[in-house]
């Protein structure tokens, strides 16, 4: 989870380029069958409908805060005992969906991000915010 913190705080300061802020993660979503509380936020089986699981695409953002903000989180093993999955969600759509992330695309970012540098920075001052609005190449 520390991993997703550092790829939030990566984007925030422009360290790595807009590529990796505006990138999409392939994820599936499973909805919730019953109010999730914390005596029984522990119970997959039974909170949540995985018959209806779903393909989504996620903003690396939003997957990001899901994992620094997590009411729950776990890390499946497929049947070759390697990591396969993360399953997580935030405090705040704990009662929404819980989100289903494939190790490979968490590498495959974490191995983007390592290796992305911003070559051309874009400052346009923003008189809403009154600061700069950033971006990268």
């Amino acid at each position: 989870m520390i991993g997703f913190f550092i790829i939030r705080r990566l984007i925030e300061l422009h360290k790595v380029s807009s590529l990796i802020a505006d990138k999409k993660l392939d994820v599936f979503s499973t909805p919730v069958t019953k109010n999730i509380t914390k005596s029984n936020w522990h119970r997959l089986d039974e909170n949540y409908d995985w018959k209806a699981e779903k393909a989504e695409q996620k903003p690396v953002s939003y997957l990001s805060n899901q994992c620094i903000h997590a009411y729950l989180s776990f890390v499946f093993r497929g049947k070759d005992r390697n990591w396969s999955d993360i399953v997580v969600v935030s405090d705040y759509d704990r009662n929404k969906t819980v989100w289903r992330i494939p190790f490979p695309a968490i590498v495959e970012l974490f191995e983007e991000a390592s290796n992305d540098w911003p070559h051309t920075y874009h400052m346009t001052f923003n008189p809403k915010r009154g600061d700069y609005d950033v971006t990268t190449n």
